[in-house]
């Protein structure tokens, strides 16, 4: 029998009393978790008839203790031992031992460098020694300006050694948002590499910038001389920035002692050692790259940078991890689908790849479906829950054989030591509500930021505590599933966003009088952000998009707009989201010709939605990672060769269409399609007899 709802729960009187009839959906429910709904019902049941002044919270199955691992790991999480690298006294003093221990173990490895570990840390010590002459004290800020490239990591563990405290400057993000960075962080050395120079020279006010020195092709220090600034475990490592309330990206400011103890139970958990060789998809000023960076540099593993920004298809990008032998790979869900998902038409080797991570965004029951598709029976998916403020904290772990119950994968339980718990809105520990966490390892909070250092963390029974903002409900096996946020924060492919940051900019656009942003996700996954606003004049849409772009990343931009009379509000006079109109679409303009046809199928295909020959591709929901899928697609279907740079000069079907006919190509045969084999080897078979 096919039931016609996830969950439906029929009662009846009968003469012995009365019947409940519990009817499920077997992929989202497990017959043990309904099993224990019908106790926990009848206990609920028995007590409400003896005491109906009974508050909720106090019901069964309502607060802690009556479901197994409320607030604990498991043992296998707890008994993990910690590397000796987290025992260090600093972040310099760990990286220098592993230096000490493999000297000629390859550290960083790229299309243009490949260094030791001897000559990393011997370049990270030349940037270390400029910055003293140029009068750099341990605590000082300084900023970090570079490609995502070999020269980042010297300039990284430089400043690090240096006794500073790194903050990113990615060279994406716009000047006026680095600019603004600059001056709350009171950032007044900048450490570059040679491509970044110039812009890094151009943020407008006195920076004295410092080139990474093996881009200028001196020889690095040698390494057995050097000898980190003394600085404690409780001295600030970096300065991350994230998405603020106020309209203002906030800083969290992490310590040497408190990166350590992440990264430990990272490598603790990953069993990380110095045969791993680890992929670094993320930016720098991500969570993501802490883990990444130094969870292999603290551990004698190398690290394998890849530039995500640049056109290199999904296809190249595997052929990169694969020609690395890269054996951890670690991306958000958005990145995995574009690097494994696509249709691969040569054969690429994953026999190396023991682990693939994913975090920053939730997964869903097609990642892992694609991940046992993928990968082979040894190989181990594990699905992270970080954020900024503690980069490691909830992990599931699974391989092909591990059963999947629901659509989406759970955040797992917590790592190594840290406490984690959820409370409902009494403040009560419970099975479902806010995800709290508690230990060592914490952000000690924002930079310049009192108010929400101490709406967020706060200490309880000697212990650093921190409130997530994130729901979650506990399954009896004791892992936790996300379930959404309790504030209007949102996820945006892997990045955290305050709608507040992007409505403040929207505002102080002229001629705007109130704005807001609201994200609308497709059935596959595909999100994109909608900007709503409100005005008596006529604005451009395109003109409120460049406003944005000087103020924000470009994954922060509207890529649709709505204009209204007025913002729906509620009775606090606050913007009411859940009653902004979803943006109306006219009927979708119809294909031409063939050629428009075939791109109305695959953009449909690609985006999920329905398409029209005038139909922006960006405003659709389409973004860079899409944008590469799709002119890899268009190659292998159609046989056609477009440059990326065209979708972005012509978003629609039919501007594309046409500057496909401008060159003079016409679709050819269908490329051969692709057979997965068992193994973790993509193979390619013609049709062809």
């Amino acid at each position: 029998r096919t039931a016609k709802f996830d969950l439906s729960v029929s009662l009846a009187e009968t003469p012995s009393g009365l019947q409940v009839v519990l009817e499920y959906d077997a992929d989202i429910f497990d017959a043990e978790n309904i099993r224990r709904y019908i106790d926990e019902f009848e206990q609920v049941l028995e007590r409400v008839v003896a005491d109906d002044r009974v508050r909720v919270g106090d019901l069964p199955g309502a607060g802690s203790g009556d479901r197994p691992g409320d607030t604990a790991g498991s043992a296998a999480s707890h008994d993990r031992v910690l590397p000796a690298f987290a025992r260090a006294n600093s972040v310099g003093e760990a990286f220098l031992q592993a230096v000490a221990r493999h000297p000629k173990r390859m550290a960083v490895a790229t299309p243009g460098y490949r260094f030791s570990y001897g000559t990393l840390a011997g370049y990270a010590g030349a940037v270390a020694q400029t910055l003293h002459a140029a009068g750099v004290q341990p605590g000082d800020r300084v900023g970090l300006m570079a490609q995502q490239d070999a020269p980042l990591l010297a300039g990284l563990f430089g400043i690090i050694l240096a006794g500073a405290v790194y903050v990113p400057l990615e060279p994406d993000q716009p000047v006026k948002r680095l600019r603004a960075r600059i001056a709350h962080a009171g950032i007044s050395q900048i450490v570059s590499d040679t491509a970044c120079r110039e812009p890094a020279r151009a943020l407008g006010r006195p920076v004295s910038v410092i080139p990474v020195s093996m881009m200028d092709g001196q020889p690095p220090e040698p390494w057995e001389t050097l000898r980190p600034v003394p600085v404690s475990a409780d001295d600030p490592v970096y300065v991350l920035y994230t998405s603020g309330t106020t309209g203002e990206p906030k800083g969290v400011v992490q310590t040497h002692g408190g990166l350590l103890n992440q990264i430990g139970r990272y490598a603790a958990s990953l069993e990380l050692g110095p045969a791993d060789r680890l992929s670094l998809l993320s930016g720098y000023g991500f969570d993501a790259a802490v883990q990444d960076i130094f969870g292999a540099l603290l551990s004698g593993a190398s690290v394998h940078p890849l530039d995500l920004r640049g056109q290199a298809s999904g296809e190249q990008l595997v052929s990169a991890l694969c020609q690395a032998q890269v054996t951890v790979v670690h991306a958000t869900p958005t990145v995995y689908r574009h690097l494994f998902g696509g249709e691969l038409n040569c054969s690429h080797d994953l026999g190396s790849i023991r682990c693939v991570v994913l975090g920053g965004e939730p997964a869903r029951r097609a990642d892992f479906e694609l991940f046992c598709s993928r990968f082979g029976e040894s190989v181990r998916l594990v699905n992270g829950y970080g954020l900024t403020e503690s980069t490691v904290a909830l992990q599931w772990h699974a391989d092909a054989q591990t059963p999947v119950c629901g659509e989406n994968l759970p955040i797992g339980e917590p790592v190594g030591d840290l406490e984690v718990w959820l409370e409902d809105e009494s403040g009560r520990r419970s099975w479902c509500g806010e995800i709290v966490l508690g230990g060592p390892g914490l952000a000690t909070g924002y930079l310049h930021d009192e108010a929400h250092t101490s709406a967020c963390f706060y200490t309880q029974r000697t212990q650093r505590v921190f409130r997530t903002g994130d729901r979650g409900y506990r399954r009896t096996d004791g892992m936790i599933m996300y379930a959404g946020r309790l504030d209007e924060q949102l996820q945006l492919r892997g990045m955290r966003l305050e709608p507040g940051e992007v409505e403040s900019v929207l505002e102080s656009c002229a001629g705007v009088d109130a704005a807001a942003v609201a994200l609308q996700t497709a059935q596959s996954g595909v999100a994109r952000l909608v900007g709503y606003w409100v005005s008596e004049h006529e604005l451009d849409e395109g003109e409120l998009a460049a406003h944005c772009r000087k103020y924000l990343p470009d994954w922060a931009v509207p890529v649709v707009w709505v204009r209204l009379e007025q913002l729906p509000l509620r009775g606090n006079g606050k913007c009411d989201r859940s009653r902004l109109p979803a943006p109306e679409r006219a009927a979708p303009a119809l294909a031409r010709t063939q050629l428009e046809q075939a791109l109305v199928e695959l953009w449909a295909e690609l985006l999920d939605c329905e398409v029209g020959v005038q139909d922006d591709f960006f405003g659709l929901g389409g973004h860079s990672l899409l944008a590469v899928r799709m002119i890899a697609r268009l190659r292998d279907r159609l046989g056609i060769e477009v440059p990326l740079i065209t979708l972005f000069e012509q978003p629609t079907v039919a501007g594309l269409a046409a500057a496909i006919n401008d060159r003079g190509q016409t679709p050819g045969g269908p490329a051969p399609r692709i057979r997965v084999s068992t193994d973790r080897r993509f193979n390619a078979t013609s049709r062809a007899g």
